[in-house]
């Protein structure tokens, strides 16, 4: 962490008196940098090449942030650890998350575990958003890989989730997880610590002052 702070903070210091150079305006300003937005941060998780559509991703496929693996998920139920890890830092597919109780109750952010309609094996799979009762997805080990769709899930009349138009089940007692999305206690502040603020006071025609506030300083 403290490596990081100190990497960020010296780009942050080249980028800013390069800018100030340019300008040759005279500065002292706070510049506050809003945390991340769900619908920004779940998007960076689908664009990444390592979670993205259509990559390979097979039913012995493991998570690929070494904090996700605490449970050793594998599978569909990696990709979804992965996402948990990724949105809300929770090491393991429940940590933080509270029980969904029936499928109208599925929002977006959730992680649900269902029985596949075709075979009844278990199933895993992370809602990126639910508009009305249509849901936009992502999931691991579909057919070897991962797939994101808008069409797959969707909430029916009578407190039902279909798959490709038949009706889905919970998977025994688990049916996944609902989580609460702060937007600055993701895990990737443990290697790449969020922002607050930049101060910048110019001292003199040649001289800066700058101070960099982390979300993670006290």
């Amino acid at each position: 962490m403290r490596d990081a702070k100190k990497i960020i903070s010296m780009l942050l210091v080249v980028f800013t008196t390069l800018c100030a150079s340019i300008s040759g305006v005279s500065i002292d300003t706070t510049v506050v940098l809003g945390a991340e937005s769900y619908t920004d941060r779940y998007k960076r998780f689908i664009n990444d090449p390592n979670w993205s559509n259509n990559i390979s991703w097979d039913r012995n496929q493991t998570a690929k942030q070494k904090e996700a693996q605490a449970a050793s998920p594998t599978g569909c139920a990696a990709y979804a650890a992965d996402f948990v890890y990724f949105m809300y830092g929770g090491t393991h597919i429940s940590e933080g998350g509270t029980a969904i109780g029936d499928f109208n109750d599925i929002c977006t952010g959730d992680v649900v575990h269902i029985k596949e309609t075709y075979n009844k094996s278990e199933h895993w799979f992370v809602v990126l958003e639910r508009n009305g009762n249509d849901l936009y997805t992502a999931e691991g080990n579909y057919n070897d890989s991962v797939f994101i769709s808008r069409d797959e899930y969707k909430i029916t009349a009578g407190n039902s989730l279909t798959q490709w138009g038949r009706t889905a089940s919970w998977y025994d007692n688990d049916h996944g997880y609902h989580y609460k999305y702060n937007g600055t206690s993701q895990a990737s502040q443990s290697s790449f610590p969020a922002v607050k603020s930049i101060f910048v006071s110019q001292k003199s025609s040649t001289g800066y002052t700058i101070t960099v506030k982390f979300e993670s300083d006290k």
